[in-house]
C-alpha cells in the first residue's frame, strides 16, 4: 500500500565509475535531507527493458535484399527511457563473403512518424525520408554470421555517452553490402500495421523511386531502455464492504498498463 501512497521520485546513484543503483528519492522534512529507499527488482536486468516488435517465436529468414543496404527498427518508447543497447538476429543465409554488417543506433526526426514511410510490397511506393538523424553508437562491425544457424549480437552505448530520449521515437539497425543477397535478417512476416521495420532499397521490386520504406516483415532488432519514470497503472477496488460496523479488508489491484512495471511485468498486484 506504501507504493501507492508515497509520492517519491526514482534516480539513479553512481559509485565510483562503474557501477549505479535506483532508489526511491522520498519528499523532504525541512532542513533535512531527504531519504532514499534502493529498489531490489524481480530479474536481472536490474529494471531494464527489451523493446520488440518481433513475436520471439518465428523462425524465417528475409531474402531478396540484392538492392538494400540498411534495415532498422523505429522504437517507439512507452515511457520516458535512456537507450542502453540494441540487438540483432541474422545469418549469412546465403554463405557471402560478406559475413558481417554495421550495427547502429540512432536518433531521429522527432516530427517524423511511421505514417511517414509507405510498405514497399503495396502498389508503386513512393519513398519517405531517412529515420536516422544522428548515430549515437556505432556504425561498428558485428560478429561474423554464421550460415547455419542464426547468430545474435549485442551493441552496448558507453555509459558516459547513454542518450535520455524521454518518449521520442529512435531508431536500431544494421547496414549490409550493397549488391549482395547477404546477409539476412530473422523476421516474423506479415505483420498487422503499425510497421515499425524501415529498409532502404535502390530498386523497389514492384517499382518506385531509390529510398526508405517500411515493412510489413518485423526485423528482429530489439532495443535496451531504462525506464526512468513509473509506468502509468490502473489501479480498481473490486469488492464493496456492506452497512455493517464491522471492519473490512478491501483488496486494492494494480494492473500495469504498458508491461514495464519495476514490480511486474503485464501482472496484476494486490495490496
Amino acid at each position: 500500500m506504501a507504493w501507492v501512497s508515497i509520492m517519491s521520485i526514482l534516480i539513479g546513484f553512481t559509485v565510483g565509475s562503474q557501477s549505479y543503483f535506483d532508489a526511491w528519492l522520498l519528499p523532504t522534512i525541512p532542513g533535512k535531507p531527504s531519504k532514499i529507499i534502493p529498489i531490489a527488482y524481480d530479474n536481472d536486468k536490474n529494471g531494464e527493458t527489451w523493446l520488440q516488435y518481433d513475436d520471439g517465436e518465428a523462425n524465417y529468414v528475409l531474402v531478396g535484399l540484392d538492392d538494400a543496404d540498411t534495415l532498422c527498427v523505429y522504437f517507439e518508447p512507452p515511457e520516458p527511457c535512456s537507450v542502453l543497447a540494441m540487438e540483432i538476429c541474422a545469418m549469412n543465409y546465403y554463405g557471402s563473403a560478406n559475413n558481417a554488417v554495421l550495427m547502429f543506433i540512432a536518433l531521429t526526426d522527432t516530427d517524423l512518424t511511421l505514417d511517414d514511410w509507405n510498405e514497399y510490397h503495396s502498389g508503386d511506393p513512393i519513398p519517405g525520408p531517412s529515420p536516422i538523424l544522428q548515430f549515437v553508437a556505432g556504425p561498428i562491425t558485428s560478429k561474423p554470421l554464421s550460415s547455419e544457424e542464426w547468430t545474435w549480437d549485442t551493441l552496448w552505448i558507453p555509459q558516459g555517452n547513454v542518450p535520455d530520449v524521454g518518449t521520442n521515437p529512435f531508431v536500431a539497425g544494421w547496414i549490409k553490402p550493397l549488391n549482395d543477397s547477404s546477409p539476412n535478417p530473422r523476421i516474423t512476416p506479415e505483420m498487422d500495421p503499425p510497421w515499425h521495420s524501415i529498409i532502404h532499397r535502390y530498386e523497389p521490386f514492384n517499382g518506385g523511386a531509390p529510398g526508405w520504406y517500411a515493412s510489413w516483415h518485423q526485423f528482429w532488432i530489439r532495443a535496451l531502455v531504462r525506464i526512468y519514470e513509473l509506468p502509468a497503472v490502473n489501479v480498481w477496488i473490486p469488492d464493496t464492504s456492506g452497512m455493517s460496523g464491522d471492519t473490512v479488508l478491501i483488496p486494492i489491484l494494480t494492473e500495469d498498463l504498458t508491461g514495464l512495471d519495476v514490480y511486474s511485468v503485464g501482472t496484476e498486484i494486490t495490496f
